[in-house]
């Protein structure tokens, strides 16, 4: 076990050189393994940039904005929030209500919940009229913000012309630009658009078989990741 003991004054550096989610070359073993840290030499990913844009203009008059933005750009929010609501409620198209927000709904809860949850989310994906036609997120960190989980959310009605897998793109790379080394996404097996976007951006992990009870029976879930060039 000696290989593997790690010294006190080196504890400030275990999140942020060594526990990566994805190791290239990191063996199975029966118990828990610290892997050498310089497999990943951190300053490959390490970058003078500490935050990402707050606006990124996309093809058609679309963008990707932050909330930080909205009352700046004189956007109506409230208008924001009704759209959002309207969007996640068109049962039509979310027949399966999961996440966050749809539970909100799903409760009767007052919009303070989605007010707050809005507020927080990374960017609102807006049309050339600064309609609400989605929002794409970071959900958890971990490893001192190397390894992220996202979200997308996007409007039926643009689904199937490349909108989303542009966003989610961009997203990555912004990522990626702050010192991120792999972003990862979990995604329902009923939810093909998603599995489709996901099959075009990044590498099937696994399947967690069975593992989410909801209307009425269980449902797999597939786990995506994408890894940031830098690391080989």
């Amino acid at each position: 076990m000696d290989k593997y003991h790690i010294q006190q004054k080196n504890f400030d550096k275990i999140e942020s050189s060594l526990m990566f989610q994805h190791i290239p070359n990191m063996k199975k073993q029966s118990r828990i393994v610290i892997p050498d840290n310089r497999a990943i030499p951190i300053s490959l990913i390490n970058t003078n940039k500490k935050e990402m844009n707050l606006k990124i203009e996309l093809p058609n008059g679309y963008k990707m904005i932050s909330p930080k933005l909205i009352k700046k750009e004189n956007i109506d929010f409230n208008k924001l929030v009704e759209q959002h609501i309207r969007i996640m409620q068109d049962r039509d198209n979310f027949a399966i209500p999961i996440g966050e927000d749809k539970y909100f709904l799903q409760k009767g809860s007052e919009k303070y919940d989605i007010i707050k949850a809005l507020n927080n989310y990374n960017y609102l994906l807006l049309d050339d009229k600064n309609n609400y036609v989605g929002y794409i997120n970071t959900l958890r960190e971990n490893a001192d913000g190397k390894n992220v989980e996202i979200e997308i959310g996007i409007s039926p009605n643009l689904h199937h012309n490349g909108l989303g897998t542009l966003v989610a793109t961009k997203f990555c790379d912004e990522l990626f630009s702050i010192g991120v080394a792999s972003v990862s996404s979990t995604v329902f097996e009923f939810n093909i658009p998603s599995i489709k976007l996901h099959e075009k951006l990044a590498k099937l992990n696994g399947i967690r078989l069975e593992s989410y009870y909801i209307n009425g029976r269980l449902w797999n879930m597939n786990y995506y990741s994408k890894t940031n060039s830098k690391i080989k």
